[in-house]
This record gives structure tokens, C-alpha cells and sequence, in this order.
């Protein structure tokens, strides 16, 4: 990423007599800075003010990238899409991927949005990116068999599996011992011949033959069946030996790209006579045949051994072969060393081709209102192996740059059918620098004519002013409030038992010490309050303690407090008021009983008068 900081420190002082003004400023003796201190004595005498302004001229830098935007495929160069575009919006090593050929516009569209009239210092295009290739690979493991049928046909199954770009390689080796050399007329897969890549014979005593044979793609995929079939041009004897082994990512076009094979008597060691010109990707197959008592005692150095066999325990013949994936340009010329009485033997060699390339940039550039922006910024060398970013320098105005399908078309050039080109992700950084044409100022400052400090709307002190402090209080012109949104909040919790919380507070009046404290410019008045000590008893979250040592209570956070113990209260009284209504309910019920039992006093009294009248008239 390129970026330009500009750091400007222009500090002055200026002093004067007489005039308007006196101040410390950024930059000039008028107040246009985008940060100005200033004196003002005609306005206000005395007033001491810090202006600030909006639009303020200065540079900047917009970074934009990872997601955001999204990534497409765009038409107009190439005929190899990007696969899975999107993902040049992510850092997240997932890849917008093309293979061989020439690929579309890989469009990262990123949003911008630079202040409008502002200069355009510089743009930095960077695109994290790599090339994969595979190489020639082993697909099935070599198998087969050796033996002495005495036969002039022969056959054995081996099964190629499903892969991309296949080969299928067969090493035959054949030892006689009568004089005799037989040809291997025919080999076939599943019905289909295979190609004759080289063969050598032997003809000192005991003939042999060593030959390598191949099948590719198209054929393997059209065999009816896995049988690999042998037909000679006469009985062969003694020693046969039939080994298969199958490859992916092998160039179809050109399978085998180099062939040697080569045969010597009565030599401790043999080196493949001609070299074999390889290239990166690419595979050597080395196959090596012993007659008469030979036996292998070193393979080729570098390689791997893939089969490795003597029949009879070498009287009758031994055989080899061993592979070696190519990862340099270069010649490979195999040797292999033998131990016993070696009367003759023969080295074989063939590449299986890769056709391996690499990716280069085709076009990359700027895009916006639906066309390319400036030069191609292509720089045509061959893209790295592992994730890296490539920096380009590019040119636009601020009205391009902030237009909706701003962003990057990227081209690459995949050479070789098995490289694959990787985008991971793609960002633009610009920088800028603004001058604005019209200022809004605003100025905070002491008001000495007042004795407030106040915050304004402004650049005059005293107008507008949104805020006021002076001693013992603050005031303000706009309501002010305390973040209270349910997005901010976790771990809610009604409060409870608040009434009876607030029961244990005692409400206090109080001075301030503002002769022990002049720092902290105390007000003289009598004030009303809490004791914080006695508040952290209860409410410890309402107690904030500073470095000192010293308590302060955030007096607003009582208010949630307050209402739940005026809803407590009212619940408290409501039930009271159902209590009064049922003594009220009761107590007249005890009255009309209270009266019955009056009337029957008076109905008892009447009739004991009565009772005791007869009782007097009968004597």
C-alpha cells in the first residue's frame, strides 16, 4: 500500500498592541485555521476562545477492501471465466480462479467517497494473488508380474482409476537363453493399442527385449474393459516380465515429450545414453532390464523405486523401474549400477510431459462509468507460487473514483493446461487532499465578561452558546442526554426492593470545604445531598472513586431508583386501600348487628315488665 502522510506544524505566535485580534494560531494570523486561539478584545473584551471550523483544508486516505463490494466476471477480453469471482472480495485464502488461457475481466467493484473539489495525490491498486499448478502425478502404483510361460501371447487385468488427463505406462522386459529374439508386435488395454515409445534388443547369447509402451486419455476412456494383453512374433521363454503403472495432468497434445533406450554387455553400470530434456511438472519413468545372473545394486540416484523384481533369483533375468517427478528445468540422464555375471542389459527412459506454465497479468486497470480508466498496468512478469501482494500506481478523478461501479478489472494469461491463476483479494487505497470553500466556525473559550466558559454555535462567544459553566453549575441551551438505546445493553435486570434500599439514605445539607479545596472551585452555597460513603453502603453502583481516593455520586442514576420505589409505594397503597375497604365492609355489617341486638334488648325488657305485671295481679 502506498500512502503519502503529509505532517504540516506551523505554530506562531502573534503579539500586538492595537488591532483586532491577538492569538495563537495553526498556520495564519486570521482565524481560518482548521484550529485557531485567539484573543478577541472588540467583540467581547477579554474573551479568551479556541475557533474550530468544519471542511477543514488537510489530507486524507481512504483504504477500501476486504468486502467491499462484490466481484463479477466482465466480457470484452479473453474467453476463460474467473471461477467463484466473489471471492477477491475476502482475505480468507478462498480463490476467483482461471485456468489455461486467456481469462475475462475479474470486476472488483469498491465504493468511495472522497470529499467533493478535493485533489487526488495518489491511488494504489494492490491484488493478493498466486498461481497453483499440478504436475504430472501418480495416479494408480505399478503392479504386474513376472514368469516363464513359453507362450507367444500373454495377459493380466490392471485397473486405471478415474482421473484427469491420464497415461497409462507399461514396461515389458523379456530374457531368452536360445539365441533367439522375439518382437512384442501388440499390447493393448481394454480392447485399445498402446503406442511403442522405444525398444531395444540384445543380441550377445542371451537375447532380451526392453520396451515402454503408452496409452493416453482418449483410448483409456474408450477401453472396453481392464485387460492388458501381450502378442509376440514368436514363443518367448525363460523370463517375462509384464509391470503397469497409470498418471494424471499429462499433456494430452504431447504425452511423451523425450525417449531413450540403450543396451550394453559386460559393464559393471549404465547411464541412459541420451539425455532426456525435462521441464518443471514434468515425470521420468526410468526402466531398466538385467539378463543372464544380473542383479540390481543401485538404482538411479533421485528416484523412487516403483518395481523392483528378479525371476529365479537372477539367473533368468532382473528388472526395474523407478520414477522421478521434475520440479527444475533441466536434463535428467538415469544410471543404474548391477552386481553378478552381467552379460548384457539395457536402460530405458521416458517424460511424461506436464506442459507446465505459469500466469502472468494481462490487463489490469482502473474502471469506472463503464469503461477502463488510464493505461494498462499490466506489468507482464510471471506471478509468484504462494500469496502475494502486487502493488499498481493508478490515476482517476474524484468524480470517477466516487461513481458507483468504481473499482478494478483484472486479466491474467494462464500458460499450461494444469496452472490454475488465484486471486484472494483485491483493494484501493487513495489519498487526497481537501481545500474547502466555505467555513463554518465555532468557537469554545472562557466568557470573562460572564465568568462562563462556554461551547457556542459561534465564533463569537456569548451568541448561540449551546453550553455554560461556571462555578457550581452547568447549563444548557439544548437538551442534553445519556445513551439509553437496548442495543448498547446486556445482562438486564429489573431492579427490586428499591423502596426499602432508598429507606436506608439519609438525605443531608451541607457546605463544601472551599478553603481546604481552592482547586476544586467550590461553591459557597448550602447545598443538599447525600454522604457518597453512605451510598456505596447500598447503591455501590452509583459511587465512582477517582485516583485520590475521592467519592462522587452520579445523582442522575437515581431516577430509574426513584421510580421503582414510587411504583412500590403505589402498590403498597393500593393494597392498603383494599384493606380499608374491607374493614370498612365489615365494620358496617358489626353496626347492623349492634342494632338488632338493641331492638331485641328493648323486646326482652318489654316483656319481662309484662311477666312481672301478672305475677303481681294473681297475688
Amino acid at each position: 500500500m502506498i500512502l503519502r502522510r503529509l505532517t504540516i506544524i506551523n505554530l506562531a505566535f502573534f503579539l500586538a498592541h492595537t488591532g483586532w485580534a491577538q492569538g495563537l494560531g495553526l498556520g495564519t494570523d486570521t482565524p481560518t485555521e482548521i484550529l485557531h486561539l485567539k484573543r478577541d478584545q472588540n467583540v467581547i473584551s477579554g474573551d479568551v476562545a479556541i475557533r474550530y471550523q468544519t471542511q477543514a483544508a488537510g489530507t486524507g486516505a481512504i483504504t477500501s477492501g476486504p468486502l467491499s463490494g462484490t466481484s463479477s466476471n466482465l466480457t470484452g477480453v479473453g474467453t476463460i471465466a474467473w471461477v467463484n469471482p466473489p471471492n477477491a472480495d475476502a482475505t480468507d485464502d478462498t480463490y476467483a480462479t482461471a485456468t489455461f488461457g486467456t481469462s475475462n475481466y475479474l470486476y472488483a467493484n469498491i465504493g468511495f467517497a472522497i470529499p467533493a473539489g478535493a485533489t487526488i495525490d495518489g491511488i494504489s491498486i494492490e491484488v493478493e494473488k498466486s498461481y497453483a499448478n499440478n504436475p504430472v502425478t501418480p495416479l494408480d502404483a505399478w503392479s504386474g508380474v513376472a514368469h516363464s510361460n513359453n507362450n507367444t501371447t500373454y495377459s493380466y487385468n490392471y485397473t486405471v482409476s478415474a482421473g484427469t488427463d491420464r497415461v497409462l505406462v507399461v514396461c515389458v522386459f523379456q530374457n531368452n537363453n536360445d539365441g533367439s529374439a522375439e518382437t512384442l508386435t501388440t499390447v493393448t488395454y481394454g480392447g485399445r493399442a498402446l503406442t511403442n515409445r522405444g525398444v531395444i534388443q540384445n543380441g550377445n547369447n542371451d537375447d532380451h527385449t526392453l520396451e515402454i509402451w503408452t496409452l493416453s486419455e482418449a483410448d483409456i476412456a474408450l477401453a472396453a474393459g481392464t485387460s492388458l494383453s501381450f502378442t509376440w512374433s514368436g514363443q518367448v521363454r525363460d523370463a517375462q516380465f509384464y509391470f503397469a503403472g497409470s498418471y494424471q495432468y499429462v499433456d494430452q497434445t504431447n504425452p511423451v515429450s523425450a525417449s531413450a533406450i540403450n543396451t550394453a554387455n559386460n559393464v559393471g553400470s549404465l547411464q541412459l545414453a541420451t539425455p532426456l530434456t525435462v521441464n518443471q511438472g514434468d515425470m521420468v519413468i526410468s526402466t531398466a532390464g538385467f539378463g543372464n545372473d544380473g542383479r540390481i545394486l543401485t538404482e538411479p540416484a533421485g528416484y523412487s523405486v516403483q518395481v523392483e523384481q528378479e525371476f529365479n533369483s537372477g539367473p533368468d533375468g532382473s528388472f526395474n523401474v523407478s520414477t522421478k517427478a521434475i520440479t527444475a528445468s533441466g536434463t535428467e540422464q538415469p544410471t543404474t549400477q548391477y552386481a553378478g555375471g552381467v552379460e548384457d542389459m539395457s536402460v530405458g527412459g521416458i517424460v511424461l510431459n506436464n506442459a507446465f506454465g505459469n500466469t502472468t497479468d494481462n490487463v489490469v486497470s482502473l474502471y469506472s462509468g463503464g469503461a477502463l480508466i488510464g493505461a494498462n498496468l499490466a506489468s507482464g512478469t510471471a506471478w509468484a507460487t504462494a500469496d502475494a501482494y502486487t502493488s499498481y500506481a493508478g490515476t482517476a478523478t474524484e468524480a470517477q473514483i466516487n461513481a458507483a461501479d468504481f473499482g478494478v478489472v483484472i486479466s491474467a494469461t494462464v500458460a499450461g493446461r494444469y496452472v490454475t491463476a488465484q486471486v484472494d483479494h483485491v483493494r484501493i487505497s487513495v489519498t487526497y487532499t481537501t481545500t474547502p470553500a466555505v467555513y463554518t466556525d465555532y468557537a469554545t473559550g472562557l466568557d470573562l465578561s460572564t465568568g462562563n466558559y462556554v461551547i457556542s454555535q459561534s465564533s463569537t462567544l456569548g451568541t448561540s452558546d449551546i453550553m455554560r459553566m461556571n462555578t457550581g453549575s452547568i447549563t444548557f441551551s439544548v437538551a442534553a442526554g445519556t445513551f439509553s438505546d437496548y442495543r448498547f445493553k446486556r445482562d438486564i435486570v429489573p431492579l427490586n426492593g428499591s423502596l426499602d434500599k432508598l429507606s436506608r439514605l439519609q438525605g443531608v445539607s451541607y457546605y463544601l470545604r472551599t478553603k481546604e479545596f481552592p482547586a476544586m472551585a467550590f461553591s459557597a452555597e448550602k447545598q443538599i445531598g447525600f454522604i457518597a460513603q453512605d451510598v456505596e453502603q447500598v447503591y455501590p453502583e452509583l459511587v465512582r472513586t477517582d485516583k485520590q481516593g475521592y467519592k462522587s455520586v452520579t445523582y442522575a442514576s437515581m431516577t430509574p431508583i426513584l421510580v421503582e420505589a414510587i411504583k412500590e409505594l403505589k402498590a403498597r397503597i393500593e393494597q392498603l386501600e383494599k384493606d380499608n375497604l374491607r374493614l370498612t365492609s365489615a365494620l358496617a355489617d358489626y353496626t347492623e348487628l349492634e342494632k338488632e341486638m338493641q331492638e331485641i334488648k328493648k323486646l326482652l325488657e318489654t316483656i319481662t315488665t309484662d311477666m312481672n305485671r301478672g305475677i303481681t295481679a294473681k297475688k
